[in-house]
């Protein structure tokens, strides 16, 4: 096997590798997530599983954290916090435009309109919020 072509198999492997880390880091994150809803539920029987000034706080550190992030990024993380969230509980689905009126299809709307508002507040003011997301979302903290 030429040089060129063992250090591509190489990378290639790292790469696999790394894939099943990821993983196991996702379904280690669910377990978390898990423990965490079941905490919370110890100390009020009607907690919901969607606390916007907690998110407020963990998206305000990610934004703090990752300033030049991409819509893209956002989008992933959005996700995934949505993904293992609803697995657990009533959670909104952003992805799928469930606290919007009317939808433009942008990636910008299927992102957590709270992590939208701390990375870009222009994009934030054109959603179409459904009233009752509005409230929620208005009334957040950001102290």
């Amino acid at each position: 096997m030429p040089l060129e072509s063992r250090k591509l198999s190489n990378l290639r492997h790292k790469l696999e590798i790394l894939n099943y880390k990821f993983l196991d880091l996702l379904d280690k994150r669910l377990e978390l997530v898990k423990g965490i809803q079941q905490e919370k539920k110890k100390l009020d029987h009607s907690v919901d599983i969607w606390t916007p000034d907690r998110e407020y706080y963990l998206f305000k550190k990610f934004v703090e954290q990752n300033p030049y992030l991409d819509f893209r990024v956002d989008f992933m993380y959005s996700l995934l916090i949505e993904y293992q969230a609803c697995m657990i509980g009533d959670y909104p689905v952003w992805s799928e435009h469930q606290h919007l009126n009317s939808v433009q299809n942008n990636l910008f709307e299927r992102i957590n309109p709270l992590l939208l508002y701390l990375r870009d507040r222009k994009k934030w003011e054109i959603l179409d919020l459904k009233e009752e997301y509005k409230a929620k979302l208005t009334g957040i903290d950001h102290g």
